[in-house]
């Protein structure tokens, strides 16, 4: 699974490079390729946690609408990356995997979010063992003042992580959540996938419970980050590709290939046909360019 999970993370890459070249004067490639290697290569010099914190929060604020940004901008709308009008190609990307680019943007959104949250586990690490580097200090109209720009949601996670037992795991524990098991629970089996991935991280299950809420802490957003969809309680805005892999995942530990042999007997419409879906994006996503 995690063979599989790195394979979609260079597509994502291939995407974004073969978007470029195609859409050739369109702004949604570009600003997501910008966007790709400022996560991955922006902040890896900054020496103290909190100026590649506030890098990261500077990129994850200015790029809040990116996915949807790069949707309207497809459907042939003028670029707008603060407030994107939603469209076909956005409605298509959600409830219908298309449009790798836009699935591209939004995984890179997630990654800034990951970045974001090893921050803050760094961070309370070194605030435990009181092992934080002096704050930087600046003048501000003629007032000097710590360089602290960090939002107070991160100081409120922060504290949150404190009180978690190991809260040391809860970036692999999101990792592990994210990248393979797609970032979704089965609702009816939900309780027994956190005792699972409790175990993969040697977390307690309480212990889960609270790092897996960190993500609303950090990132507020109306309703919280997670709904339920035809027996599945799904990450919003996650990619379906990662998905896939978890589908694919849940099938291999139960021994069977299709995601109807394990789950067709759930009394809910939809939700083998949204299994398969993803699972089949995430096929079509592995094997993208390989004509070229």
């Amino acid at each position: 699974m995690w063979r599989f999970a790195f394979w979609l993370e260079r597509q994502m890459q291939k995407v974004v490079t073969t978007s470029r070249r195609i859409h050739r004067g369109k702004q949604g490639p570009e600003s997501v390729y910008a966007y790709q290697e400022l996560i991955r290569n922006g902040f890896v010099q900054a020496s103290d946690v909190r100026d590649r914190l506030a890098g990261l929060y500077g990129a994850h604020f200015n790029h809040q609408s990116l996915a949807r940004s790069v949707a309207a901008e497809l459907d042939g709308g003028t670029w707008d990356p603060d407030t994107p009008p939603d469209g076909t190609h956005w409605s298509e990307a959600l409830f219908h995997c298309k449009h790798p680019l836009v699935q591209a943007a939004m995984y890179y959104q997630h990654r800034a979010r990951l970045d974001i949250l090893k921050g803050a586990v760094e961070f309370a690490l070194l605030k435990k063992h009181n092992a934080l580097p002096p704050e930087r200090i600046i003048k501000l109209l003629g007032i000097e003042m710590p360089a602290n720009f960090l939002p107070p949601n991160f100081h409120r996670a922060v504290s949150d992580l404190q009180k978690i037992d190991q809260f040391e795991k809860a970036t692999v524990l999101w990792q592990s959540f994210l990248w393979k098991w797609g970032g979704f629970f089965l609702k009816d089996h939900e309780a027994d996938e956190r005792i699972a991935l409790a175990a993969e991280v040697d977390m307690t299950t309480a212990a889960v419970d609270e790092a897996i809420a960190i993500y609303d802490t950090l990132f507020p957003t109306p309703g919280g980050w997670f709904h339920d969809l035809q027996g599945t309680r799904i990450l919003k805005l996650f990619p379906c590709q990662f998905r896939g892999i978890g589908a694919r995942y849940r099938c291999e530990l139960l021994g069977v290939d299709h995601p109807r042999e394990a789950f067709g007997s759930m009394p809910y419409t939809y939700l083998v046909r949204n299994l398969s879906g993803w699972n089949n994006s995430t096929v079509e996503l592995l094997t993208y360019g390989a004509s070229n």
